[in-house]
């Protein structure tokens, strides 16, 4: 069975985690996706940028009033 938790603030009414179980109907229209992941932070430290990299994930770190691609030319995009 399938379980999702949530740590992101909510509202105080719907409490900070949800463990509910995902319905296998909903599982199963995503089945021909590809995903592909990222890292992001306003300071992203060396260390964890490494680890993303290294992992196959984008590394995404502000730049001024915007957001950057730590990535180079050779990065390869992990895809599950």
């Amino acid at each position: 069975m399938w379980k999702f938790w949530c740590w992101m603030p909510m509202p105080r009414q719907w409490g900070t985690r949800i463990d509910a179980p995902i319905p296998a109907l909903t599982l199963r229209h995503y089945a021909g996706f590809r995903v592909m992941g990222a890292v992001a932070g306003m300071v992203v430290p060396e260390a964890a940028a490494r680890f993303a990299y290294r992992q196959g994930l984008f590394v995404l770190a502000q730049s001024g009033d915007s957001m950057a691609i730590g990535n180079d030319e050779h990065f390869t995009p992990g895809v599950w």
